[in-house]
């Protein structure tokens, strides 16, 4: 491989990383827009939110699942974007 196709290669991978990046934030926005859709904090389904061990950031059982489909992650785990906790949200 000469250096001009050393170069192209290289293109092409920080191209690729770019839009991974983008699409994992995207997905994240997505996620968030459904949860925080004027859910009162008194309401049924409020009660029925999965809560965040570490910082108590709330999200619908429903929205992680769609979430992490959404992201295409097979094994469907889920990072809270404030601290990194996990979710994993079995295909049921």
């Amino acid at each position: 491989m000469d250096e001009a196709e050393e170069a192209s290669a290289k293109k092409k991978r920080v191209s690729l990383l770019r839009q991974a990046a983008f699409t994992v934030e995207a997905s994240e926005d997505y996620t968030r827009r459904m949860c925080f859709l004027g859910e009162s904090q008194g309401s049924e389904r409020a009660k029925t939110m999965l809560s965040c061990k570490i910082c108590g950031k709330k999200f619908h059982k429903n929205c992680v699942k769609s979430w992490a489909q959404h992201r295409g992650d097979s094994n469907k785990f889920v990072f809270c974007k404030s601290c990194d906790a996990a979710y994993h949200c079995e295909s049921s």
